[in-house]
């Protein structure tokens, strides 16, 4: 079933229980009222009949016959109500009293408890009457009075016939009403299923019409167009993700193309014979460089390769000082080369949460990158700040800086400078950085190259600092 058919069947089924329940009640209280005018109007007969009855029972008493009757004409009641009224003395015979309206064709069965049900109220009499036992003062007899229910029926049948009319009014009208109602309520709805298979049959882009606020509608409209946004979103990085991927590809083929080409150049040249023994310790130097540009470009590219992958790469920080992983990042550097000095400046504390061999390798490859694009002499300073978003790492040399034309892209894989290299360094430092909950950026341009590692601050060192 639709949800229209069930709403409209389920409204239906509620009005016709509160029309039937309503309609039950109404009969079954008109039908008792009836009976207490009923009971009313035998008692005020009993009432104008008494007098008669001891007069009937005192002649009898004395030993005259009763009197007969004719209709009495002053105390009949209306038609509807034909009845039938008897005086039973205490010996069990029955004195007439005046007939009432008319006498019925079928007179009732007086019971034989009729004496014990004297001042008891009304009671139901077959066939269809509704009696009432008197006791006449001063005697040992009794009123015996009936009335035919009759009209009381009739008025109670008119009236459950006028409900089930009614009734069946109210049940179909509201039936219409409802199927309207569900019809037109539920435009909202039909109008999303339409718009999510124009969607899905590609005749349209999201987002869906927002359907009225703080409405069932309004929720399903909002949630389906968080789905398509969210949807969108996952295909548009998904896109991004594989457009990445094809050029980085064919950006390391392309790197990698070259010392590979310049290594098998020279191998085939010595196996041809025509490397003269003279040439032997430069080709092998260049061979020995291009090597050792082909080894940096696949630890890059393994690094960040590692770094993309969720489910190779494991960060476990830990806190890192980050003043004693600089010092030993910048003892390496004048070691490979002393005429690039490094210099370390740490305000207030440096400790961080992250991995400390990833830090290390970030350091070693901006103080690398000083050494390979800035002319010798060139200083260093790596300064370690203590801010409110984390500890972060100033790199700063006084040589000529990141080019403009370069600055936008420095980041990104495979950007390399007028000076060369293999384009990977800072592109490995940023997702590095991003890896340890951080970030890395440039600092702004002129004097000399500056580049910032943001990593979140030790909650130990929080705690310590707070503590103190």
């Amino acid at each position: 079933m639709s949800l229209r058919l069930r709403l409209t069947a389920l409204g239906t089924i509620v009005v016709l229980l509160a029309v039937g329940v309503f309609g039950w009640i109404t009969v079954t209280s008109t039908h008792r009222a009836l009976l207490h005018r009923t009971d009313e109007e035998i008692a005020a007969v009993a009432s104008g009949l008494l007098t008669i009855a001891q007069a009937q029972v005192e002649r009898v008493g004395s030993g005259r016959p009763p009197l007969r009757y004719k209709r009495l004409e002053k105390i009949q009641l209306s038609d509807a109500f034909p009845g039938y009224a008897i005086v039973m003395t205490g010996a069990g015979r029955r004195l007439p009293l005046p007939r009432l309206a008319r006498e019925s064709e079928t007179p009732p069965d007086v019971p034989e408890d009729a004496k014990a049900r004297a001042g008891h109220g009304g009671f139901d009499l077959a066939p269809n009457y509704r009696a009432r036992v008197v006791k006449i003062p001063e005697t040992d007899s009794v009123m015996f009075l009936a009335f035919s229910l009759e009209k009381v029926d009739a008025q109670v049948r008119d009236l459950r016939d006028l409900a089930l009319v009614a009734g069946a009014i109210v049940v179909l009208l509201s039936a219409g009403l409802l199927v309207a109602a569900t019809q037109y309520g539920l435009r909202p709805l039909r109008r999303v299923v339409d718009a999510a298979d124009d969607i899905a049959e590609g005749r349209r882009a999201g987002p869906v019409d927002p359907g009225p606020e703080h409405t069932e509608i309004g929720e399903l409209t909002d949630s389906l167009n968080a789905m398509l946004a969210s949807v969108e979103r996952s295909a548009s990085e998904r896109d991004e993700a594989r457009a990445r991927t094809v050029q980085f590809a064919a950006d390391a083929a392309h790197e990698l193309r070259t010392p590979v080409t310049a290594i098998l150049g020279y191998a085939d040249l010595q196996r041809h014979g025509g490397l003269e023994p003279d040439r032997f310790d430069e080709v092998f130097s260049r061979i020995y460089d291009e090597a050792s540009r082909l080894r940096g470009l696949v630890d890059g590219l393994l690094v960040l390769n590692r770094l993309e992958l969720p489910d190779t790469w494991e960060a476990d920080p830990e806190v890192v000082d980050l003043a004693e992983v600089c010092a030993l990042a910048a003892s390496d550097s004048i070691a490979v080369d002393s005429r690039y000095p490094v210099t370390i400046d740490s305000v207030g504390p440096s400790a961080a949460l992250a991995r400390a061999d990833e830090v290390f390798q970030m350091v070693t490859n901006l103080l690398a990158n000083v050494r390979a694009h800035t002319p010798q002499g060139t200083t260093t300073t790596v300064t370690i700040h203590d801010r409110s978003d984390g500890v972060v790492l100033d790199v700063v040399d006084d040589g000529p800086g990141v080019p403009d034309d370069v600055r936008d892209r420095a980041f990104e894989r495979f950007t390399r400078g007028p000076t060369g290299g293999t384009g990977l360094g800072l592109a490995i430092v940023r997702s590095l950085a991003r890896a340890n909950g951080g970030d890395s950026g440039l600092g702004p341009p002129g004097n000399g190259g500056h580049v910032w590692i943001r990593l979140p601050r030790s909650e130990r060192h929080r705690r310590g600092a707070v503590d103190s």
